[in-house]
């Protein structure tokens, strides 16, 4: 960049092209590598291949609206021949017939049809909308373990850092001849074991970030850097969330498939009535060696005689009942996923509140005094190690209650039908 700007300065010209692609290659690193948690929803959302197929279903079930609630086809039936021509003694071939057929539905066939399609329709759309929701959710639950992972690896590095600072003091004093080598050896170990620690959390990272780069659909090698993730806090009162579970997409698309059920049970009723064909004809004919024409209207109606379609009316009201059982299976299992999260989320922000009390605190200040005494001479290397050890086994605690907590909640909001943004 310094000799670019340089060739600038003295001069020199560049194509502007280059100038540009150069620009657009840097804008293009820095937007890859910066990853908020709306981003990665909205990455997630538009390569979904989950979210496509609802889309399909959307698309087909339009088409089948846009069919809905019609009349049938009428159907012409034309026939020619030699007879007319041959009683004229003309000997050609003429039309000598024509039949015009229009089927009219009665019964309220044709309504309840669309009535259906209507509904079919509305549960397909939600379905797109709880496709989308469950990808968000998805999204946001791997981002926050690469959120944990992230952590844990920097609290393994912090470590290694400290252990290799107390290794260094150790070195020192064994010199000076203030400690046996055999306590210097043994803070080498707690710095190699620290070392193996941050390799396993790098690794564990590297998993789950492979993992958030299949669900983002990308291919670059970069490192991702992500923001800081929403804060955990207790959740409202659990019978106000149990109240906006009527609008819940996966709710909404049982019950919008059980009334599109319903209305093809009176579609099935009405379709035991038959329908009436309405008749129009033309009949050309000789009469005393002249070409006549005769017109005819006519009803016609099918004899329900071997079957009166019952069996589809049955089939019709099984499948009915299914999606309203399917509807009060739903809305059981988010009600207990609502509770049981619910309860989870509660109990984790106390455990997580006391951990920070009584746990978290007191060991940090007992290592900060540890060291403080082991470079006095007044603390043991045990009492020094086992502080150590202490501080961050609650670090990680720490870090692996926040991740259970953000999970309960990410659970909580996709019970209501939330998005992992939007606020309770």
């Amino acid at each position: 960049m310094q000799h670019l700007v340089k060739c600038i300065c003295k001069g020199r010209r560049l194509p502007w092209a280059l100038i540009t692609a150069l620009m657009l290659v840097t804008a293009a690193r820095v937007y890859a590598g910066s990853w908020t948690l709306q981003k990665s929803i909205e990455r997630a959302q538009s390569v979904s291949p989950v979210i496509e197929r609802e889309k399909a279903a959307l698309a087909s079930e339009q088409g089948n609206y846009e069919e809905s609630g019609v009349w049938p086809n009428p159907s012409l039936n034309v026939s020619a021949g030699d007879a007319l021509g041959q009683e004229l003694k003309t000997n050609d071939i003429r039309v000598q017939n024509v039949q015009l057929i229009q089927p009219i539905p009665i019964g309220g066939r044709t309504t309840a049809d669309a009535e259906a399609a209507e509904q079919a329709v509305s549960a397909a759309r939600s379905g797109v909308n709880g496709a989308s929701l469950s990808v968000a959710h998805e999204a946001a639950r791997l981002y926050q373990r690469l959120q944990h992972a992230q952590a844990q690896m920097t609290i393994a590095q912090r470590q290694t850092e400290q252990a290799d600072r107390f290794e260094n003091i150790a070195q020192k004093r064994s010199e000076s001849g203030d400690i046996a080598m055999r306590e210097a050896s043994r803070l080498s170990v707690l710095a190699a074991q620290a070392d193996a620690r941050f390799s396993d959390a790098r690794r564990h990272r590297a998993t789950v970030l492979n993992r958030f780069r299949n669900l983002l659909d990308l291919s670059g090698g970069e490192d991702l850097e992500l923001e800081t993730t929403f804060a955990v806090s207790r959740p409202p009162r659990l019978s106000d969330l149990k109240s906006r579970l009527v609008s819940h997409p996966e709710l909404r698309q049982a019950r919008q498939e059980t009334e599109s059920a319903r209305a093809r049970v009176r579609e099935a009723d009405a379709s035991r009535i038959p329908d009436l064909n309405l008749t129009f004809s033309h009949k050309r004919f000789a009469l005393r060696g002249e070409e006549e024409n005769a017109y005819a209207v006519g009803l016609g109606l099918e004899i329900p005689l071997w079957t009166t379609y019952g069996g589809r009316e049955a089939a019709a009201r099984g499948r009915a009942e299914q999606a309203n059982q399917t509807h009060r299976e739903g809305r059981r299992e988010l009600e207990r996923q609502l509770a049981t999260a619910h309860e989870s989320l509660g109990r984790l922000m106390t455990r997580l509140a006391r951990h920070e009390k009584q746990i978290l605190e007191p060991s940090r200040e007992v290592v900060e005094q540890s060291e403080q005494g082991y470079r006095a001479g007044n603390v043991t290397l045990t009492e020094l190690i086992d502080a150590t050890n202490a501080v961050w086994q609650a670090e990680r605690t720490r870090a692996d209650l926040l991740l259970e907590a953000r999970l309960a909640k990410l659970e909580l909001k996709e019970a209501v039908g939330l998005a992992p943004g939007e606020s309770m």
